[in-house]
């Protein structure tokens, strides 16, 4: 069979539907649903690659192609090695853990929620209560906030300084890695605005975003409205030691 991979225009046919129904079937709900439509576009490449992931293959050869080998595993044709069980459980263990680090930074982000009015917006470096996790009253602001979100779960620094004290949004921007929108997870960071960045917000899942960027906050607000707020590009972001 020919070699499926992300062209332009997409390559299509009858071996694509098949593709797609095949990576459905292994993932079962668990990956983005494929439309069967014989079109194999950016979402059909990256669930390529997430089933090599998941399969087990060497890091580099997880790319978002389908060929032979990959159908001959979807189809149960061919078995997993040794090797390749070892390393799809060690993945399976890193994203376990990554997914535990991500609930506790949200679990932080919505504290907050919960203690606001003893949150004051104040842009002060070093970093308020960096040490003391759960500091009241807490005096900071929009990538404070997150910061202190992050070094709290212990997560490393998303500003990539080590946790000194220092940061805000465009060492964010500088440090983590751009995404796109349907790629976000909870805990992944929102940056409006051009580089340096006006602002930043806590993504926490179902479209919502927590903002710590006036006195009233921290306060839960929905992405569009958000978005709607302010001007410029939009920069989704994640850490890739969490990924």
């Amino acid at each position: 069979m020919r070699t499926l991979a992300l062209t332009n225009p997409h390559m299509h046919g009858e071996d694509v539907k098949h593709a797609q129904k095949m990576l459905n079937e292994y993932f079962k709900g668990k990956a983005p649903h494929l439309d069967v439509d014989g079109i194999f576009g950016t979402v059909s490449g990256a669930n390529c690659k997430l089933a090599k992931l998941n399969l087990g293959y060497p890091t580099k050869e997880c790319r978002r192609t389908y060929g032979a080998t990959l159908d001959r595993y979807l189809t149960g044709h061919e078995k997993q090695t040794a090797a390749m069980k070892k390393r799809a459980a060690e993945r399976r263990r890193h994203h376990k853990h990554n997914q535990g680090i991500r609930a506790k930074i949200v679990a932080n982000a919505k504290w907050g929620l919960q203690h606001a009015g003893s949150i004051h917006y104040e842009q002060r470096r070093p970093m308020d209560g960096l040490h003391n996790p759960h500091k009241l009253p807490l005096y900071t602001d929009c990538s404070g906030y997150v910061t202190l979100c992050y070094k709290w779960a212990g997560a490393p620094d998303p500003n990539g300084y080590n946790y000194s004290g220092q940061g805000y949004t465009g060492s964010l921007l500088n440090h983590m890695r751009q995404i796109m929108r349907s790629q976000l997870r909870p805990a992944d960071l929102i940056v409006y605005g051009y580089f340096p960045g006006e602002h930043v917000v806590m993504y926490i899942g179902n479209d919502m975003c927590i903002s710590q960027g006036s006195e009233p906050d921290p306060r839960e607000f929905t992405l569009e409205g958000m978005q709607n707020a302010f001007s410029g590009p939009t920069h989704y972001l994640t850490l890739l030691a969490l990924r």
